[in-house]
């Protein structure tokens, strides 16, 4: 009979730990690493402190060791899908034991190395000397201060975040009932300046993809809202809840197109509203004479108009992406 040997990679898991604590400067990082235990996932925790020894961070961390001369290390998608568990910062920490030196890198389930984070079991992280070593330069500390600043900031501003994306999301205090109208309303603007009205929308609403509309207060007789421009790229709600102000909403922007207070009766009909809005926005660009007479524009939309019309008469398939100045010239 003979007692349980130690594990063949226990000598190294110690030589990792003494190179590691012998490069970071021991007054302002303060570690807490165990060896010789079964803790899935982690190895202990780095703790930052300022000159008065005062924490400022506080990170989860896997030590682990690499042969000599190596600067990749296979990560298990494991450590990643912890990360997004855990309420500190993960750092996965590779040590060169017979060369003393150490590399770092933050784990988290965004990292472009998890190309399928479904399948994937591993994925390879290269280290660079230059940025991801700890050394006496002290870089790697300014960067973990930056990452448990991030991350302090993400935690306080959370509730914060969540509620002002719950009542701009879910509408709160808006009926289901109303949410229809306001949908219908600017789907029915939109749907004009896309299909209708496309020279229109190029004159006076450029670079944008659609328009939006903001609920400000709804009561039994009077509804204020806001319509806004969502430029193409930027993410942005069709319909959503916000804030009311003094005089105008809170969320008052560079992409604000009005705001309106009317009486209720005018969202009955949401089409005819919708509608509205368009036809004056086509009436004071007509009045100013700001439509091209000319031009490619007018020419396509024109011409196209005509095919969709008449198109039995002349042979040519309706509703084509494009079709050829021969081909038109022919009929």
């Amino acid at each position: 009979m003979e007692p349980k040997s130690y594990p063949p990679t226990d000598s190294a898991e110690q030589d990792s730990k003494t190179v590691l604590e012998s490069l970071i400067d021991s007054r302002l990082v303060k570690t807490d690493i165990r060896t010789r235990d079964t803790t899935p996932n982690i190895d202990g925790t780095i703790e930052l402190v300022n000159e008065n020894i005062k924490p400022i961070g506080k990170f989860d961390i896997q030590l682990r060791s690499i042969p000599k001369g190596q600067t990749s290390f296979s990560c298990e998608t494991s450590l990643a899908s912890y990360s997004k568990v855990s309420t500190l910062p993960v750092l996965l920490i590779c040590v060169d034991s017979e060369n003393k030196c150490a590399y770092w890198k933050h784990i988290n389930p965004y990292m472009p190395e998890l190309k399928d984070k479904e399948t994937q079991k591993s994925f390879t992280i290269h280290f660079s000397k230059a940025s991801d070593s700890i050394d006496q330069s002290g870089i790697y500390r300014h960067k973990w201060i930056e990452i448990a600043i991030y991350y302090q900031k993400c935690i306080e501003q959370y509730p914060i975040v969540h509620s002002e994306l719950a009542r701009k999301l879910d509408l709160e205090g808006v009926e289901p009932a109303e949410r229809e109208l306001f949908q219908r309303f600017i789907d029915t603007i939109n749907n004009l300046l896309d299909n209708d009205f496309i020279v229109v929308k190029e004159l006076i609403f450029p670079g944008v993809w659609k328009l939006g509309v903001g609920i400000i207060s709804s009561d039994q007789y009077h509804i204020q809202y806001q319509i806004y421009r969502i430029p193409y790229k930027e993410p942005s709600p069709l319909v959503c809840k916000l804030n009311r102000g003094i005089l105008f909403t809170d969320q008052w922007s560079p992409n604000a197109i009005s705001e309106t207070i009317t009486s209720k009766e005018t969202l009955i009909d949401p089409l005819k509203a919708g509608k509205d809005f368009v036809l004056e926005r086509v009436r004071k660009v007509v009045e100013a004479k700001a439509l091209p007479i000319y031009g490619h524009h007018l020419s396509v939309d024109v011409l196209f108009s005509f095919v969709d019309l008449y198109h039995p008469a002349l042979g040519i398939s309706p509703g084509l992406d494009h079709y050829s100045v021969q081909d038109l010239s022919l009929h």
